[in-house]
Parts: C-alpha cells; sequence; structure tokens
C-alpha cells in the first residue's frame, strides 16, 4: 500500500523526499485504523443482570466516533446518543455502546448505515425489549470542499422494538437526553 500511497503523493506534486520517505507508511497505518471494523467481528456485549434495570430505560449520551465517507475518502465526525430498554434486567456494560458504535463506523459507510447496523448488533447479542440511536455527524466532504457548510451537522436516527411502535418511550428518551446534554456542558 505504502508504493500505491507515495504514487498518490507524487501525483498530487508532493516533491519533499522526507515526506515521500515517511508519509505514505503513516497514511496507511491511518487508514487501517479507521477502517479496521469491516476485518473485524463486532465486539462482545458483556450482558448483566439487575434488579434495577429490568423494563427501565437506560440512555448513553455523547458516544464517539469517526467514519469515513464512501464517496470522497475524507472522515466524518460522529456524535450519538443509545438508548435501550432492557429486557428481564439484562444490561450491558457500560463502555460497551461505545465500542459497539467505534466498530459500526470504522470502514467506509454511509452515516445513515451505521444506525441499523449498530443496532442490529446490539438485539442480536442483548436482546432488549427495544433501542434507539440518534447520530449527529459532521462531514468533512461537505464542510471543507464542496459547498463548504463548516456548521452543517446531519442527523439519523434508527429504532427497534418498542421505540419503533410506541410514542412514548421515544418521548421519554428525548426527555432524558436534554438532561443529559445539559450535564455534559459541566466541567468535570
Amino acid at each position: 500500500m505504502e508504493t500505491d500511497l507515495r504514487s498518490i503523493l507524487t501525483h498530487l506534486g508532493v516533491e519533499d523526499e522526507e515526506l515521500l520517505e515517511n508519509t505514505p507508511g503513516r497514511w496507511g497505518r491511518a487508514l487501517e485504523e479507521l477502517l479496521k471494523g469491516r476485518l473485524e467481528q463486532a465486539p462482545k456485549l458483556t450482558v448483566f443482570q439487575s434488579k434495577a434495570g429490568a423494563g427501565d430505560m437506560i440512555v448513553k449520551a455523547g458516544l464517539r466516533a469517526v467514519s469515513l465517507c464512501p464517496h470522497h475518502c475524507l472522515p466524518y465526525l460522529l456524535e450519538a446518543d443509545f438508548g435501550y430498554i432492557p429486557l428481564e434486567g439484562n444490561v450491558v456494560g457500560i463502555s460497551k455502546p461505545g465500542r459497539l458504535l467505534y466498530w459500526a463506523a470504522s470502514r467506509f459507510t454511509l452515516q445513515e448505515e451505521i444506525g441499523p447496523m449498530f443496532l442490529q448488533e446490539f438485539q442480536k447479542q442483548v436482546r432488549p425489549l427495544g433501542a434507539i440511536i440518534v447520530i449527529r455527524g459532521l462531514h468533512l466532504c461537505e464542510s471543507i470542499r464542496g459547498a463548504k457548510q463548516n456548521n452543517s451537522i446531519t442527523i439519523t436516527t434508527a429504532t427497534k422494538g418498542i421505540f419503533t411502535e410506541g410514542e412514548v418511550c421515544r418521548k421519554e428518551f428525548w426527555k432524558l437526553l436534554e438532561g443529559a446534554h445539559n450535564f455534559t456542558k459541566m466541567s468535570l
């Protein structure tokens, strides 16, 4: 891959020998890291039994990841809020939704595909009564080139189970997010 990346840099007019010697390797390793989700199995989601979690909504706000636009090969930055209602008190380890988002985003993919992929895997491993994810994306392909809309955010949602069917669950999720977003503005 380094030879191909060096060729691209040369084609773009890069003549600096030091850049041509070291940059292709770093660039290649960065791409491999950004795209590793496509080569890995989804992370195992550790599930715990909790009497407190039975039937109550659990929300994780402010999850972050990076993905690559399949059309322009440029990154886009993601922030997601995720909620689920456990079945029979099956709650997932607190770090697992972030790991799952990172896995789903680490590939060339459209933002619209990340939420359904995330929820499909979560549903398969955890089997909640329902789940919802809202993803906000800042796409560099839109902000630094083309339309140059550097404040434009794309918002996508995906739902499963009782979040798809029930307005009450969705309303509760949005209400909980209001408080979570106020909390995340605080300094710790």
